[in-house]
């Protein structure tokens, strides 16, 4: 069986009968954004170097580190979010008297 991979918005259904939980709207629209800057920075710098102005040169790469760095950081925090509400519902369940 492949394993499902998880995006952004994209349900995780923990069981058939239950709704499916999704990644916090608000840490989707960061990891959203940073990507789309990752993207818009690349055109950007390129442009600009291909206008001949003179950036140092190691500025396309410090960027890249510290948006590589930000982008981990968050899906890190999704990922957090998803174990913390999944133990949660574990335990809700279990008070319930439901099984998982």
């Amino acid at each position: 069986m492949e394993k499902e991979q998880l995006k952004p918005g994209r349900p995780v259904a923990a069981s058939t009968k239950r709704k499916p939980m999704t990644i916090d709207p608000r840490l989707q629209i960061i990891l959203e954004n940073l990507n789309d800057a990752k993207k818009r920075f690349n055109e950007v710098y390129s442009q600009v170097i291909s206008e001949g102005i003179h950036v140092y040169e190691s500025a396309q790469k410090d960027f890249m580190t510290d948006i590589d760095s930000a982008i981990t950081n968050t899906t890190y925090m999704i990922a957090q979010k998803i174990e913390f509400d999944l133990r949660v519902l574990c335990a809700n369940e279990k008070q319930d008297g439901g099984a998982l």
